[in-house]
């Protein structure tokens, strides 16, 4: 067995390193959710989402508390690839669940904002 060789490609897969040094790989092709950078982030200031989808369509951005209350929500006209949405939070202190919905699943994370 040997793991030599040029591995600056995957077809059909991106990698994405973020500033914060955390990496994630997704396929291309499929639609995805990222983790929010940084994470946790400070109440009053900007975190970046990440999200890929294969195709051109609305997208149904939201934000949760812990109690299942939806405290942010916006509609996305999304492009094929990779997109980003820059929130600039005023949230509170604690835990939230952010998703993306396209036609066919929602996916959701988990972010932390702390003072």
């Amino acid at each position: 067995y040997s793991a030599l060789g040029s591995y600056e490609s995957i077809t059909g897969y991106n990698i994405v390193i973020s500033n914060t040094s955390s990496s994630e790989m997704f396929n291309s092709n499929k639609f995805t959710l990222l983790q929010n950078v940084p994470n946790p982030t400070k109440n009053n200031s900007i975190t970046t989402i990440q999200f890929n989808t294969p195709n051109s369509n609305m997208i149904k951005f939201q934000i949760t508390d812990m109690f299942g209350k939806v405290v942010h929500a916006e509609n996305i006209t999304s492009e094929i690839g990779l997109n980003t949405i820059e929130f600039n939070n005023k949230l509170s202190t604690g835990v939230y669940t952010y998703s993306v919905q396209n036609d066919e699943r929602i996916i959701s994370k988990r972010m932390i904002i702390s003072e």
